[in-house]
């Protein structure tokens, strides 16, 4: 699919997508093909693609505070550094579970719950 496809289906900047997308490719996880029927696709089966993986190639770092990266000069004296910093971890650790195809299959689901069976 390209951009520009994508950039109309979601309202949204092609610019902005570009940027989204080079990262994507360099994280592997999508692959470009050039020409008139070109665009992205994954490069690896959904299962295998998590949210962490897409998360951390977009944005590099996700810290819910700034300090649990270890730039705080007063982690040592800080009461409440360690439950940051276990809060981080939960966070990546739940990012890794959920794959595009748990997404997909989730997404799915409720749609199919959403139908109305009554005649």
């Amino acid at each position: 699919m390209s951009i520009a496809d994508i950039a109309n289906k979601r309202n949204c900047s092609a610019k902005f997508l570009e940027h989204i997308f080079r990262d994507l490719k360099s994280a592997n996880i999508v692959v470009s093909k050039r020409g008139k029927t070109g665009g992205y696709t994954l490069a690896r089966p959904t299962q295998d693609i998590t949210c962490k993986d897409i998360v951390l190639a977009v944005e590099q770092n996700v810290e819910i505070v700034y300090c649990v990266s270890g730039y705080c000069p007063q982690v040592d004296q800080c009461m409440t550094s360690n439950l940051w910093k276990r809060t981080q971890e939960q966070l990546y650790r739940s990012l890794e579970k959920i794959t595009i195809k748990s997404l997909v299959e989730s997404y799915r689901e409720g749609f199919t719950n959403e139908i109305n069976y009554q005649i």
